[in-house]
């Protein structure tokens, strides 16, 4: 399945993709009963992946490890972070697409702060 979605050029584009994307990992994860809330952001870059049409498993795993470790270092950092599911799912997918240079990280921010605006994903105080 070779699924290449527009690239969003708006903060509203990219928070209706990522929230899709979020949407159809809460489907898999659903199904799964191995996988909990908390690991549900590991889905997040093979869902970036599909979304850009990428096929290279060298990037798709570079996108894994990056995407995924920056998650996993603010789980260290931040007890109770972790708990933030949808948060960590979105922060972790965007992080995937500023890797492979769709998406700033300014505009991802930006995103982030939408969605946790209109209540799309839990609020976070630091």
């Amino acid at each position: 399945m070779n699924t290449r979605l527009p690239l969003p050029n708006t903060i509203k584009g990219w928070a209706r993709e990522v929230l899709q994307a979020l949407e159809e990992a809460e489907v898999i994860r659903q199904q799964s009963e191995q996988m909990d809330q908390d690991s549900l952001f590991k889905l997040a870059p093979a869902f970036g992946a599909l979304y850009r049409g990428i096929e290279e498993p060298e990037l798709k795993e570079r996108m894994l490890k990056h995407a995924c470790g920056t998650v996993f270092m603010i789980h260290e950092h931040i007890p109770g972070y972790s708990a933030l599911y949808k948060r960590c799912f979105v922060h972790c997918y965007l992080d995937a697409m500023i890797l492979i240079k769709v998406l700033k990280l300014g505009k991802a921010e930006q995103v982030i702060e939408f969605l946790e605006a209109k209540g799309k994903v839990e609020a976070w105080q630091a």
